[in-house]
């Protein structure tokens, strides 16, 4: 059975009765879902191209279809599970990509038996942080029949970049950083820049004086010297017997301590490498069917690369796993290959700045990007698969529970590249 997406408030009054309006009655919701249409479209954030000395080129759109099983099978869900939302993080515009937002966004969750489905799941968007991220909250029932599966669908339009190194190492530093980019300075989950490791590494890369060159060759030396002390395995998610569970990532700080780590770690250690010395920078969770160059077609996966900003211009893109080895003897006033001018990240699709939306805190049994209610208390990420039971705390008082079969939640990505995209979304004009 069809149900319209109730809302949250709505939940507990859903039918499973359908019946056909009167024309009138048609008539009426058609008008209102053009005024919430145009209304949601004009709530999203402007397109936001980069400016001189970067610049993007060569559009192309994708279609994205995000799949996750949480194979709950108890008749309620976790303890708080039924008034917490499962969240999916958006990037609806950025310097280098924006979701078209004449195509809908599509959300449906399956519920054992029961199929809720929102066609224009815009409506439920809000804007969340890290600063530029959006949230799809996805409302769970009272009780479970069955296990539960959602699914997100949207169309993107992404870009290659190019960077002017020569105009990009003129850019001096700044008093203050403007707009989104000051709120990335400070420490994240996964990106513990405040550590004194990193306050040691960007003096060990720099010396005293940590403004001596401008913020691009900063930058660049900094990342140079992240790629030369940690070694990397290159994977970028945990996998299941059968499927990705989520991403692999232990941390910045774990990674330095250790002298190694995941792709994604990679990534944490330069990101948290670049706050530490007062450059902006961020992480960035997206999805390709591409390799990591973007030469031929992979099976659909998860990616995650960088950026850090340049004042005045926009966020200049990175890929630590493409730089490490490449760079070492390479001068600064050069191009980099995996830095500024990537003609592959419009194979990207970026969809989060954060592992796990709304906090690692709120991952459901493994990191990310999506979160629900934690499986259980004190949970580790990812729990261990090879787990038989988990305690399910029926109440508060969590020292009561019993032990519920255990299997691990999966994911299913699907990504698939439609040709030749845009430069600017397509504007919805108000009837």
């Amino acid at each position: 059975m069809i149900f319209v997406w109730p809302t949250l408030s709505s939940m507990g009054k859903m039918t499973q009765n359908t019946r056909r309006l009167p024309i009138g009655s048609r008539f009426f919701l058609f008008v209102v879902f053009l005024i919430v249409h145009v209304a949601v479209a004009e709530t999203l954030p402007a397109d936001n191209p980069p400016s001189y000395p970067l610049q993007r080129l060569n559009p192309k759109l994708h279609d994205i279809t995000i799949s996750v099983g949480i194979p709950w099978n108890q008749a309620y869900p976790p303890q708080g599970g039924a008034s917490t939302p499962v969240r999916w993080p958006i990037i609806p515009r950025s310097n280098w990509a924006f979701a078209v937002n004449a195509q809908p966004l599509v959300a449906d969750l399956k519920n054992g038996q029961q199929f809720l489905k929102e066609p224009n799941a815009w409506r439920l968007c809000k804007a969340v942080l890290p600063s530029g991220q959006w949230e799809l909250p996805i409302p769970i029932a009272k009780k479970c029949y069955g296990s539960l599966n959602f699914q997100v669908r949207i169309r993107m339009n992404s870009f290659s970049s190019m960077l002017d190194e020569n105009a990009a190492s003129n850019i001096g530093w700044q008093e203050k950083w403007q707009g989104d980019s000051k709120s990335y300075l400070v420490p994240s989950d996964f990106i513990e820049s405040s550590n004194e490791i990193f306050t040691q590494a960007v003096h060990d890369a720099l010396g005293e004086n940590t403004h001596s060159m401008s913020v691009h060759h900063t930058a660049k030396t900094l990342i140079r010297y992240c790629l030369q002390n940690i070694k990397s395995d290159g994977q970028y998610v945990e996998r299941s017997r059968t499927s990705v569970r989520g991403l692999a990532v232990n941390g910045a700080a774990k990674t330095v301590e250790s002298g190694s780590g995941t792709a994604c770690d990679l990534v944490c250690v330069c990101v948290a490498t670049l706050r530490a010395a007062g450059i902006p920078s961020r992480p960035v969770i997206g999805l390709t069917n591409k390799n990591f160059v973007g030469t031929y077609t992979s099976e659909s996966r998860y990616m995650v690369w960088a950026e850090y900003a340049l004042p005045g211009a926009g966020w200049v893109p990175f890929d630590p796993k493409r730089m490490q080895g490449t760079v070492d003897r390479v001068l600064l006033k050069d191009q980099w290959q995996g830095l500024g001018s990537m003609p592959f990240l419009n194979t990207r699709i970026p969809i989060a700045f954060s592992f796990v939306v709304d906090g690692v805190k709120n991952a459901y049994d493994a990191i990310g990007p999506w979160s629900w209610i934690p499986i259980y208390k004190d949970r580790p990420l990812p729990v261990p698969q090879n787990f038989n039971s988990i305690p399910w705390y029926q109440t508060a008082n969590e020292e009561t529970y019993l032990l519920v079969p255990y299997s691990p939640s999966t994911q299913q990505l699907g990504v698939i590249s439609l040709g030749s995209g845009t430069s600017t979304p397509p504007k919805v004009e108000q009837q």
